[in-house]
């Protein structure tokens, strides 16, 4: 490979490989400030192929863009060159490449004009963005060259320090900031990446619904391109933790229910409840008809949220994601654009890259603004339509960038001539590119106005014939086969329990895969068996995914609701009881269905009586048969002297006298009570008697009197002290 720009590292010495890199990147650092002042925020990585060498291998241009957070007004450094680590794991290869830096200093933050000298890049109060641009200059006088063919090269990209003020990452700053992308050239394949042309630093308002499109454009003839939320990456397969409860499903702090992302578009859509600065990590892969990946990138997002502000989202409809179209033949569409945007500044590209087009603006009852897209093209190729809309928003505007690709080929572009499709599935989707209309025979029901999108939903296999103006065809045999049902019934377990998940697939005589799916994973003993056994301890949805050898597939839910126990206690809790024989009535409080006590009663409440301590059980059912065991203990102990610490003899009906609460002694001594003297006021050898407070006829004062008790229970003889406050 010509050039200075790249640097070998032998793949017999991974250490010192390692080490250079280190190096190259602590020498290249874009900051010379301490990493809490100026962070990276976002970069997006993409490359284009332009052609062969000499010697016959695939020539590319590389672009890097890299976003920095200006926390501080502190001055932003930049290196004149981006270091890349080149490697392919299956040749074993690895190399650094130095990217030219091509855009000095660029302040793109998403501010009105009246406060873009306001952020805090410049000092100002709100946050601010500088991007710096990195690109092989000059096409093939200095071309990023591959040595060899493999269709895993990777070329990655790694930065020190990550924004501190990231709020959905753990410790962000202490993180490194990774993004790469991957080049087929296996075969001599000459394929792009996704280009980007929105940054992704958009800012946003809390309260608002907003959406937040990638600007990624593809310049590949006959692919298709799918879009994943991932995890971001302090490094190559090493994640980087999210603050709980965010995830690469839902990533931003959200209005629940509002949080949308489109993998056929890139497209998130959401309703911001907080401010915050939000990662989202974002994974571009592009396949050919043969499925085969031949491009993939990556680029991490920060969606910054902001409180007190109202910039709007617009809703953009079009009827395809996609056109193709013949060369020479009229291209006509409408991109409907919805919401507050009578005064937004739309732009579009169609003078600069459409000669000939027309693009011309109505609106409808609606308020909407409508551009009505024409255009006969005469040269084939990959042509994307942009527009650019911005409203007029203050402090922040709101940007949407809306890419609609157009094919001009001759051909007709499918994914497969063989499809199979099953009675039991949803009907068939067969979506074409290239040039259109298309024209099928027979004809499907359900099919698109320009014949780009049909649903099948045969009963019996069948042959298409698809021709186009171009006189191009395609012919697309669709296979028909009998599918199975899936029959499960929802189930209800009691708290604690297991059950085995089944299903009855018919007919059944089938090899048959399973995968099952739910929102408790942990709950299942397995996921890709025929009857889990399932523990789960909430409500779950249980879905099971079926495929059988034909490929078939069918789904089902099922849906266990786990009913917890009854919450019940027996009362009294704690009884004692101090004559045999003695009546005592245990009541069941809480909510239960039924209830079964150990002596085979079914009864409420149940009175028996007690000769000796007895623990009493019992079991009550809720309504869905979920039990729970309760007991309470009844105390036999005569022994137990049970006497008031205070009384109040004041006629009021209320503890008016003192004395024994219970009378189940074989033979009473005596009772005895004396004042703080020491002098006996009252005796008695009646335990039911009681002291009314009165002493020789005289009412005693308020105070604390000592009494003694002796009496023989059970073959014990009982010698009892204590003392009582007299209180009127």
């Amino acid at each position: 490979m010509k050039g200075e720009n790249k640097m070998i590292i032998p793949s017999n010495n991974k250490l010192l490989g390692l080490m250079l890199l280190i190096i190259v990147l602590l020498g290249i650092k874009p900051l010379q400030a301490e990493p809490n002042l100026v962070t990276n925020m976002g970069a997006d990585l993409s490359y284009q192929c332009i052609g062969q060498n000499s010697d016959g291998n695939n020539q590319y241009e590389l672009m890097a863009n890299v976003y920095y957070h200006c926390v501080t007004d502190a001055e932003v450094f930049s290196p004149p060159g981006l270091q890349l680590l080149v490697r392919s794991a299956s040749l074993g290869e690895e190399f650094l490449y130095i990217l030219t830096q091509t855009t000095i200093e660029e302040e793109v933050s998403p501010l009105c004009p009246e406060q873009s000298g306001n952020s805090n890049c410049n000092g100002g109060a709100y946050p601010g963005v500088k991007k710096f641009s990195y690109h092989n200059i000059g096409n093939l006088a200095n071309p990023f060259v591959l040595p060899a063919q493999a269709n895993d090269w990777v070329v990655s990209f790694t930065d020190l320090y990550r924004n501190p003020e990231i709020t959905n990452l753990q410790n962000p700053n202490d993180e490194s900031f990774y993004i790469e992308a991957t080049i087929n050239n296996e075969g001599g394949g000459c394929w792009h990446s996704p280009n980007f042309i929105k940054d992704p630093v958009p800012y946003f308002c809390t309260g608002v619904p907003s959406t937040f499109t990638q600007g990624a454009i593809s310049l590949n003839v006959g692919t298709t391109v799918k879009y994943k939320s991932i995890q971001p990456l302090s490094y190559k397969d090493t994640t980087i933790p999210y603050v709980s409860p965010f995830s690469e499903d839902i990533p931003l702090n959200v209005t629940s229910g509002t949080y949308y992302f489109d993998p056929e578009t890139g497209e998130i859509a959401f309703e911001s409840t907080k401010a915050q600065y939000a990662v989202i990590a974002i994974e571009i892969t592009e396949t050919n008809e043969d499925n085969i990946v031949i491009a993939r990138t990556m680029r991490n997002a920060q969606i910054v949220v902001i409180e007190g502000c109202s910039n709007q989202a617009v809703d953009v409809t079009v009827l395809q994601n996609q056109y193709g179209i013949c060369p020479g033949k009229v291209l006509n569409f409408d991109i409907v654009v919805a919401g507050e945007v009578s005064d937004d500044e739309i732009v579009s590209n169609v003078a600069a890259d459409f000669p000939g087009a027309t693009i011309t603006e109505s609106t409808n009852s609606n308020g909407d603004r409508i551009f009505n897209f024409e255009w006969i093209p005469d040269t084939e190729g990959v042509f994307n339509l942009i527009l650019d809309i911005t409203d007029n928003s203050c402090p922040v505007i709101y940007n949407h960038v809306e890419v609609v690709p157009i094919n001009v080929t001759t051909e007709i572009i499918v994914e497969s001539n063989e499809y199979t499709h099953c009675t039991s599935s949803d009907p068939l989707k067969i979506e074409l590119q290239g040039g259109g209309p298309f024209t099928w025979e027979p004809v499907p029901t359900n099919l698109s106005a320009n014949g780009a999108v049909a649903y099948l939903a045969a009963e019996t296999s069948i042959d298409y014939y698809i021709s186009n103006d171009c006189g191009s065809t395609q012919n697309i045999n669709v296979n028909v086969l009998e599918g199975f049902t899936i029959d499960a019934a929802d189930e209800h377990i009691c708290i604690g329990e297991s059950l085995n998940l089944q299903a009855i697939l018919s007919p059944s005589d089938r090899d048959f895969t399973y995968t099952w799916n739910t929102n408790i994973p942990e709950s299942l003993s397995c996921t890709n068996c025929a009857t889990p056994s399932a523990t789960p301890t909430e409500n779950a949805m249980y879905t099971l995914y079926v495929k059988d050898e034909y490929g078939c597939e069918q789904e089902h839910n099922i849906l266990v609701d786990v009913a917890q126990a009854p919450n019940v206690s027996l009362s009294p809790s704690t009884t004692y009881v101090a004559q045999k024989g003695q009546a005592v009535s245990i009541v069941p409080t809480g909510n239960f269905y039924s209830i079964e006590w150990d002596n085979g009663s079914t009864a409420n409440e149940l009175t028996l009586p007690i000769h000796e301590t007895t623990t009493i059980t019992a079991i009550v059912r809720s309504e869905k048969g979920c039990e729970a065991t309760v007991s309470t203990t009844v105390y036999f102990d005569c022994t137990r002297i049970v006497l008031p610490t205070a009384f109040s003899p004041n006629n009021d009906g209320i503890n008016d006298n003192f004395g024994l609460l219970q009378t189940a002694f074989e033979s009473f001594e005596h009772i005895r009570i004396f004042n703080r003297w020491g002098q006996m006021i009252f005796e008695t050898s009646d335990a039911n008697q009681r002291w009314d407070g009165i002493f020789k006829g005289e009412t005693l004062p308020i105070g604390v009197y000592n009494y003694q008790i002796a009496a023989t229970c059970d073959g014990k003889t009982i010698n009892h002290e204590g003392k009582v406050t007299l209180v009127r």
